[in-house]
């Protein structure tokens, strides 16, 4: 958190958070957020770059005017949807849960791949969807968002069964025979990686 306006009494405070060119900007008020909305778009005119017209945009994020209610309002940025929650202590603090477009379109990713691999050895499937599941925990596995992870590593069970049914001699695999192939075959479990979060 920094100071908006200086070493002003009345500054009010301010926080920029950055990934690559994707950037959140957090506000005490709407009106500081405007200003340097204003003010963003002409310095960034000078050196022939404009904000993005539809990623571009003012949230009212605030979570004071939602204390009589179990949710708060929501964003979504970098893959995940970000809300206010009460904590089990009763503090309000901010949840991120994975994006309903950003999980499609994993889950798209691994149907096109079974579908596509299907005939490979199961070794090499394996491996794959190994590596995949690894690789979306390390990202998504963040404190609040247990069941989007979980959600993905049932869908891909599901998504897989459904193409190996479609291979050759294995069209009577059913969901007893299938959990036997995980037992030798298992792939990575759901866990939480990273732990921070923001609180108010």
């Amino acid at each position: 958190m920094v100071p908006y306006g200086g070493n002003s009494p009345d500054a009010r405070q301010m926080q920029l958070v950055r990934f690559a060119d994707d950037a959140v900007c957090v506000f005490d008020n709407r009106h500081d957020c405007e200003r340097v909305r204003q003010v963003m778009a002409k310095r960034m005119a000078k050196y022939g770059l404009t904000l993005h017209p539809t990623k571009t945009r003012v949230v009212d994020f605030g979570h004071e005017r939602q204390r009589d209610k179990h949710d708060g309002g929501s964003f979504d940025f970098l893959g995940f949807t970000h809300i206010w929650k009460r904590s089990r202590r009763g503090m309000w603090i901010v949840t991120r849960r994975t994006a309903k477009k950003r999980l499609a379109r994993s889950l798209r990713r691994v149907y096109q791949y079974c579908r596509r691999h299907r005939h490979d050895p199961l070794v090499v499937q394996h491996r794959y969807l190994c590596r995949l599941l690894r690789g979306h925990y390390a990202y998504y596995g963040v404190v609040g968002n247990s069941q989007g992870i979980r959600t993905f590593a049932y869908q891909v069970n599901r998504i897989w069964h459904k193409w190996l049914k479609r291979r050759n001699g294995l069209r009577r695999l059913t969901w007893e025979k299938f959990n036997r192939l995980l037992a030798r075959l298992a792939l990575p479990q759901p866990r939480i990686v990273q732990t921070f979060g923001w609180r108010s």
